[in-house]
């Protein structure tokens, strides 16, 4: 169809640069945005699926960060490369060599978008790892992560400070129980023996007071 042969045709257009940028090095003085967003912007014209999303800036959101890397990491080309092709079927001799200058046609173009998917992916790859607005949100985690273990091991401390006074508590009404409960021993064995003395008392004062009225006996 037409425009299958048009985009056949746009493939291979050698006007199109398809250099991508080197390791990238921030302390180059260079803006990664300013590198890579052209970049981009020249490669999303491959794209089998439309809108394609675009680098952004500092203050794109995370989750906007987040979808465009995820559209690039499983980026589909309608890049192709049959205008390439060296063998030329018009001019095989029979159906078997026309066979054999089908496959290495194929095989070729096999590779050529093998290394184009390969070009897109270390083009996606050093941008993934250079973007200052992942190293930015990684930090964040790392901190948000440092500052949740931080309160965990807290209320670790404090529930077992909690545990620790229960039981010191515990202990301690428990000392004062037993030391009520022997003083109430205490108290009532004193008690008991201040009886049994008035009782020996009260005995021997009667046992005297008898003994004095001769025992009670006339005779």
């Amino acid at each position: 169809s037409t425009a299958a042969g048009r985009r056949t045709f746009d493939s291979v257009d050698d006007t199109y640069d398809d250099s991508i940028p080197s390791a990238f090095n921030s302390s180059s003085g260079k803006n990664f945005y300013d590198v890579f967003r052209d970049v981009f912007k020249s490669n999303s014209r491959w794209s089998e699926i439309t809108p394609v999303p675009q680098l952004g800036d500092e203050n794109t959101p995370f989750e906007e960060v987040n979808k465009f890397y995820d559209f690039w990491f499983n980026f589909q080309s309608w890049r192709e490369f049959s205008m390439k092709d060296k063998e030329n079927l018009d001019e095989a001799e029979c159906r078997e060599e026309k066979r054999w200058m089908e496959r290495q046609n194929k095989q070729a173009r096999q590779k050529a978008k093998k290394e184009e998917m390969q070009r897109i992916r270390n083009l996606v790859d050093n941008a993934f790892q250079n973007d200052p607005r992942l190293k930015k949100y990684q930090e964040e985690q790392k901190k948000k992560k440092a500052e949740e273990k931080r309160l965990k091991e807290e209320a670790a401390k404090k529930k077992e400070e909690e545990r620790l006074q229960k039981l010191k508590e515990e202990k301690e009404l428990q000392l004062k129980l037993e030391q009520e409960a022997k003083e109430k021993a205490d108290k009532e064995k004193k008690e008991r023996e201040k009886q049994k003395k008035a009782i020996a008392c009260d005995r021997k004062v009667v046992r005297q007071f008898v003994k004095e009225r001769n025992f009670f006996i006339d005779d």
